[in-house]
């Protein structure tokens, strides 16, 4: 009995592993059809991402060319966003905003080129300190307020009455903190005059404020 089984088990044979399905032609068909999709989606986003930056820019640079966006805030009585031509200067943009008699524009240059996406804040006028000197009743220091011009400081100096002022009348600039203002007095000039008096010369000479 033993024998037996032990030859019976000597020529036993092992058991096949189960062979993996075979796919059927319109399976791989599905299966190549996913994978052509999956490599179209893939290159799409791979083109869209490095095509985007360029798109972008192209669309700021034409928002560029088309005009430009500031904003001012501040002493002015229409503050708010502007669009303006790109050739526009800071003086286009205060004529719009309409400047409060309160702002402090003397720090400005008006002459200068806006940016796209400028913010511009007009400050409030403070009191500053000058030194005055010339034909000033009280020499010394003097407080005034900033973004005063010399042509509106004349009214504002305690003047002598021969302070001669023709001259500041003319001048546009502004006055800063720490200036030294200096006010000239009128020269007198001697005009010598001949008078006839009957028959006989006199000299008379006359004394009158240039």
């Amino acid at each position: 009995m033993d024998s037996g089984n032990h030859s019976n088990h000597s020529h036993s044979q092992p058991h096949s592993q189960p062979k993996p399905p075979k796919l059927t032609l319109h399976e791989w068909s599905i299966v190549i059809l996913f994978c052509l999709i999956l490599l179209t989606i893939t290159g799409f986003a791979i083109g869209r991402s490095k095509s985007s930056p360029p798109v972008v820019k192209s669309l700021r640079n034409l928002h560029e060319i088309t005009a430009l966006q500031v904003n001012i805030e501040g002493e002015v009585g229409k503050p708010g966003f502007y669009r303006l031509p790109l050739d526009a200067t800071l003086n286009d943009l205060l004529i719009q905003a309409e400047p409060f008699a309160s702002a402090d524009l003397s720090e400005l240059n008006w002459r200068r080129k806006l940016r796209d996406n400028e913010r511009i804040y007009i400050p409030a006028r403070h009191l500053i300190t000058i030194q005055l000197k010339g034909a000033v009743e009280e020499p010394g220091s003097m407080e005034i307020l900033s973004g005063t011009r010399y042509c509106h400081l004349v009214d504002l100096l305690p003047l002598l009455p021969n302070a001669d002022v023709k001259g500041m009348r003319k001048r546009r600039s502004f006055v800063f903190e720490g200036d030294c203002v200096e006010v000239p007095a009128s020269k007198i000039v001697k005009k010598k005059e001949r008078v006839n008096v009957g028959k006989k010369e006199k000299s008379s000479v006359d004394y009158t404020r240039k």
